[in-house]
Parts: C-alpha cells; structure tokens; sequence
C-alpha cells in the first residue's frame, strides 16, 4: 500500500520536472533536480515579495481609515 502511495508522488514530481528516475521497469533511485527547485523558489521568493508589498500598502491604508476615524471622533 505504501510503496503505491510514493510511486504515486514520485509520478507527480516526475512529471512537475523536479526529480528523475532511472529508465526501467523498476527504478530504485530518484534524483533531484536542483536547477528546477532553484527555479520555482525564485518564482515564489518573486509573487512573496509582491505579496508582502500589498500587505504593506493595506496596513498604510488601514492606519489612514483609523486616524481619520480617531479624528472625526474627537
């Protein structure tokens, strides 16, 4: 049951790009591809960046919605 359960996630992997296995009919080893795990880290590293720089700009605007709040209620 196991042994399908990994197959199964080194098929997925396998087809993503980011391991290899030996051509055969059983492969015991698998590679991984570091230039591809390189690449989608640096994909994602570029949409946190992003992310963090919405995230940024929400909190600006929020704080400006709460001091004129704060204003208004004085």
């Amino acid at each position: 049951m196991y042994k399908r359960q990994v197959y199964k996630h080194l098929k997925v992997l396998e087809e993503a790009g980011l391991v290899t296995r030996p051509p055969g009919p059983q492969p015991r080893s698998v590679r991984l591809e570091r230039d591809v795990f390189d690449e989608v880290g640096g994909w994602i590293e570029q949409y946190r960046r992003r992310a963090e720089a919405r995230y940024q700009r929400l909190d600006a605007v929020l704080r400006t919605m709460q001091d004129e709040q704060r204003g208004s209620e004085k």
